[in-house]
């Protein structure tokens, strides 16, 4: 789950799962280009906060490294 959605500056996203301790973030465009993750911090065992103010207006998908493997999420940065 990811929220807010459509999103400002900062994407909270929970899983069912826990999180890994790496956070291996990836966010990537609708035209498959990746984009860095500026910040993101967990905010427990399954959920964190990533910031994506800097991104551009759009529909992002990000790709969050779980347990058992990733885990797509798809956003839009307001």
């Amino acid at each position: 789950i990811a929220y807010p959605n459509p999103a400002t500056s900062i994407l909270t996203i929970k899983t069912k799962e826990r999180l890994t301790m790496e956070n291996n973030l990836v966010i990537l465009d609708v035209l498959g280009k990746i984009h860095p993750v500026v910040t993101a911090k967990k905010s427990g065992l399954n959920s964190m906060e990533i910031n994506i103010s800097l991104l551009k207006a759009g529909v992002y998908i990000l790709k969050v490294k779980t347990e058992s493997g990733y885990k797509q999420v798809k956003f839009i940065k307001q």
